[in-house]
């Protein structure tokens, strides 16, 4: 399998299981690596990755501020 083809299984899997943090730095050093001599396609493709990465790492953000939230509510407003 061609290295660009395998990174696009890695980053498929890294995305289909939420590991957000981990597919962004994966594609960061894709990008970093000028050996890998990327087509423009590939290069977008990537990228486009990175944004799914952050876009995940940013929900990930919201929710557990919102059960932090939720912890720290008194118990009654809770219950409403």
């Amino acid at each position: 399998m061609e290295p660009i083809e395998e990174a696009k299984k890695t980053m498929n899997e890294l995305c289909e299981t939420e590991k957000f943090e981990e597919l962004l730095k994966y594609c960061l050093e894709l990008l970093k690596d000028v050996s890998q001599n990327l087509s423009y396609y590939d290069k977008i493709r990537i990228l486009q990755y990175e944004e799914l990465a952050l876009r995940g790492l940013d929900r990930q953000v919201e929710a557990d501020e919102v059960s932090t939230e939720l912890m720290t509510m008194p118990k009654d407003d809770k219950e409403n």
